[in-house]
């Protein structure tokens, strides 16, 4: 536990000094009661007072009285210095918003999607069919809010071999409608840190659809699979739609080699705002991807989310459909800001409350006593 020092600093001299004051003027009034009633009836505040054996009054029990009173009266001080523990600020809500989190890495340019009816146009690579796929959840579930964010692998074929976070965001922003498109760097980790730290802004509780394929490096999925331990925590379910055919498919990997230029026609632009005009495609890397399933079902399975496999699933929209409103009405925890500061005040103020009540009903015995003699 943690104060707000300085403030405590400052209150605790002035409630010992309050503390002090109130046993003189509560010992003396107890002393001026005991003198003005007799000895026969000092068994109607034998809460305070008792006789022993000789038959002198003690006062045992009111000094007990007063210690536990001034250690209510201290706690007291203890919540105005807003005592905390270090943590993370959370609050309970309902999951009733969604995010599309997109695998945008070169392995998603594999052409082997599978050609659902429900698509509005005929996907050709992995990466489309999850765009055409998620343009037709957010048409039909307008009970959802909903995000989008993506990652992408060391390099992206399209331009250079840096990721271009421009191209990611333009691509998404157009085809798909939406206010709310994050980057989240080049691996699932980035995304699934970037799920939690912008939760705070869409105030809500969420849950995750994760399109992807799952062809990542060892290493990246482990670390994929690590960072999971929040979301457990939260109990945030993560979907995965398992995009790919497991027979897989030939991808290769280009750039167009860039040259920079002034004119304002007939170039590209990168993230950092610097104009390019293409010269010619180099081909960086050739390649068979297959899709991971096993790896993405973990995903799904330790988040509590549904797994659903594009390639053999008959009606993918239906099971995701069941799988957001079964979770829709659940109390997630959402995590506002990570190291933040946990409130213990509300702790403090039981003992104060406790005892500042037994004090009344002491005053109010007393007064009627003294009233009685």
């Amino acid at each position: 536990m943690a104060f707000e020092y300085p403030l405590l600093l400052f209150l605790l001299p002035l409630g010992f000094v309050f503390s002090i004051w109130l046993f003189y003027l509560e010992f003396f009034a107890i002393k001026e009661i005991e003198q003005s009633v007799h000895k026969s009836r000092l068994h109607k505040i034998s809460a305070f007072f008792r006789t022993n054996k000789i038959g002198d009054v003690t006062k045992n029990k009111f000094w007990i009285y007063q210690i536990f009173f001034c250690l209510s009266f201290l706690s007291l001080l203890l919540s105005f210095s807003f005592p905390y523990e270090s943590g993370d600020a959370e609050f309970e809500t309902k999951q009733s918003a969604a995010y599309f989190v997109f695998d945008a890495s070169w392995s998603m340019q594999a052409e082997d999607t599978s050609n659902k009816e429900f698509y509005e146009f005929i996907p050709r690579f992995r990466f489309e069919e999850a765009r055409f796929h998620a343009m037709k959840v957010l048409s039909e579930r307008d009970d959802f809010a909903f995000g989008v964010i993506t990652f992408a692998g060391e390099s992206a074929q399209h331009s250079h071999p840096i990721a271009d976070k421009n191209w990611i965001r333009k691509i998404l922003y157009e085809q798909m409608g939406t206010h709310n498109t994050y980057y989240s760097g080049t691996n699932y980790s980035a995304a699934f840190s970037d799920l939690l730290s912008s939760s705070k802004f869409l105030g809500q509780g969420f849950q995750v659809i994760l399109y992807s394929d799952g062809d990542a490096s060892e290493e990246e999925k482990s670390k994929a699979l690590e960072s999971l331990t929040m979301f457990q925590r939260l109990k945030i379910p993560v979907h995965v739609i398992a995009l790919g055919q497991i027979t897989g498919a030939e991808i290769e990997m280009s750039y167009n080699y860039l040259n920079e230029v002034e004119q304002i026609s007939d170039v590209v632009t990168d993230a950092s705002g610097k104009k390019y005009e293409s010269a010619n495609e180099i081909s960086v890397q050739k390649r068979m991807s297959f899709p991971d399933y096993a790896f993405l079902k973990q995903i799904a399975d330790r988040t509590g989310g549904v797994y659903i496999e594009v390639e053999s699933e008959t009606d993918v929209l239906s099971k995701l459909y069941e799988a957001l409103e079964a979770s829709k009405d659940k109390t997630q925890i959402l995590l506002w800001e990570a190291g933040s500061k946990k409130s213990l005040v509300h702790w403090c103020f039981f003992l104060p409350f406790l005892f500042f009540l037994y004090d009344l009903i002491f005053i109010r015995k007393v007064i009627q006593i003294g009233k009685v003699s």
